[in-house]
């Protein structure tokens, strides 16, 4: 298992335009790039006409 650190924001449209919320944070895991996203993604609890505006995942662990 592989520590990984997140970053996610998600943007939807409101009354006054638009909104988006970022969220980061720490997950662990073995699975592949896609189901982590997914993980994150369903974890951020998006609206149902929210979009992926930025996403990185990078290993948490720095080089030596």
């Amino acid at each position: 298992m592989r520590e990984y650190h997140y970053i996610i924001t998600v943007q939807k449209p409101n009354s006054a335009g638009y909104m988006s919320t970022t969220r980061a944070g720490i997950i662990i895991s073995s699975g592949t790039r896609q189901e982590l996203f997914e993980q994150i993604f369903v974890d951020a609890n998006p609206e149902r006409d929210a979009n992926v505006i930025y996403f990185s995942l990078e290993p948490n662990k720095l080089a030596a």
